[in-house]
């Protein structure tokens, strides 16, 4: 789905969009054709283990276009959503004009759900993390166009999120706008000099100069987190 929406957002034909879809569905089918063992081992794989895994893209485009299940064009999705602009990807290591742009959207949106999720990578990146790396390595090793297009519409900051905004000011998330769900609407509970007050609202978007620093895992956190000592190391955090 995700693949699908910024595919529509960078104005691909709804042919293209179809393709992008299938190839996407069936993007980590090599893994079910490798040992299961690796996929369920408790701690960190070795290099060769690491090897095999490695093996899914190819293991997978070849049985899904041996048997007629994919086209070129949705194939493309399954072999190379591992490459990167910079060439150091697998599993060819292609750079930049080798990659089509449906591969572009697919190394992206592969990387962040992958990293969101829980699974064979361990605990789960908090959305905001995973977006904050995706565009710190936009041109290096993924497409600028497809991280900027899908940085505002994925679900970052939940309703109910406990945040803390740059000035100090903590709270959570009352409402969450499709398009810049980077700046939620949020409900304050504790001033920027650490007091708890009568919550108020705060739009993000209109308030420009504010912004969510960081997230905080429950509202209790932040509670315990506000005596003068921890209040003042949060804020050089946030600044």
């Amino acid at each position: 789905m995700l693949s699908i929406f910024v595919a529509q957002r960078l104005g691909l034909s709804e042919q293209e969009c179809q393709k992008m879809a299938l190839g996407m569905f069936f993007h980590d089918y090599g893994n079910l054709k490798l040992p299961k063992d690796i996929f369920e081992k408790p701690t960190s794989l070795s290099e060769e283990e690491r090897d095999v895994v490695r093996k899914h893209v190819i293991v997978g485009y070849d049985y899904l276009t041996r048997f007629g299940l994919l086209d070129a064009d949705s194939a493309e999705g399954v072999l190379f959503h591992h490459e990167r602009l910079n060439g150091t990807g697998y599993p060819k290591g292609l750079a930049h004009n080798e990659l089509s742009f449906m591969v572009r959207i697919a190394a992206v949106v592969e990387v962040f759900d992958a990293m969101v999720s829980p699974g064979m990578y361990g605990r789960p990146t908090p959305p905001e993390q995973v977006i904050r790396q995706i565009l710190q390595q936009a041109g290096t090793l993924f497409d600028s166009d497809v991280a900027c297009n899908l940085a505002p519409f994925v679900p970052i900051y939940p309703v109910g999120h406990s945040i803390i905004l740059n000035t100090g000011e903590c709270g959570m998330v009352a409402e969450s706008v499709l398009g810049s769900t980077m700046r939620p609407r949020v409900r304050i509970y504790y001033s920027a000099d650490g007091k708890r007050i009568p919550p108020y609202e705060v739009d993000l978007i209109a308030e420009g100069e504010r912004y969510i620093a960081r997230s905080a895992g429950s509202m209790q956190e932040v509670k315990e987190k506000h005596t003068p000592e921890a209040f003042a190391l949060m804020l050089r955090q946030c600044a």
